[in-house]
């Protein structure tokens, strides 16, 4: 009987220490931006008047995102900013470069920490973790 609840309790400690030791890389973690927003806040020109717009992008899968416009907090699907507009569109990452496709136009960028960057060759958004 002892040596049954010996090899039992060994059993039990291998199990335990192997499941310590088993997890998800980093590697793993930043293999896709799914499940992460970021908000991008700027002003812009709207019916000549000069508004704080907000620009959200989420990414939903790990191969979109969905852009959203808000004006005043509120989304607006109508409003085009620098040419893009609310939708939902392709990305691809591979850590830390990202690269978004808008309507045949790319997007390039960087993730650092809770900042992502994007370009597209002429601006640059900085956007925050949200």
């Amino acid at each position: 009987m002892k040596r049954v609840l010996k090899s039992v309790a060994v059993l039990a400690i291998a199990v335990v220490t192997s499941c310590l030791f088993t997890s998800c890389s980093k590697d793993d973690d930043a293999a896709s931006l799914k499940g992460t927003s970021w908000l991008y806040e700027a002003e812009e020109v709207v019916d000549n008047v000069l508004v704080g717009v907000a620009i959200e992008l989420d990414f939903t899968t790990a191969s979109q995102v969905d852009l959203n416009v808000l004006v005043g907090g509120k989304s607006d699907d109508a409003i085009v900013i620098s040419g893009v507009s609310a939708g939902t569109y392709s990305y691809s990452y591979n850590h830390p470069a990202v690269t978004i496709t808008v309507d045949g136009d790319r997007l390039t960028g960087t993730v650092n920490g809770n900042k992502l960057t994007l370009s597209d060759g002429a601006d640059v958004w900085v956007g925050i973790a949200n």
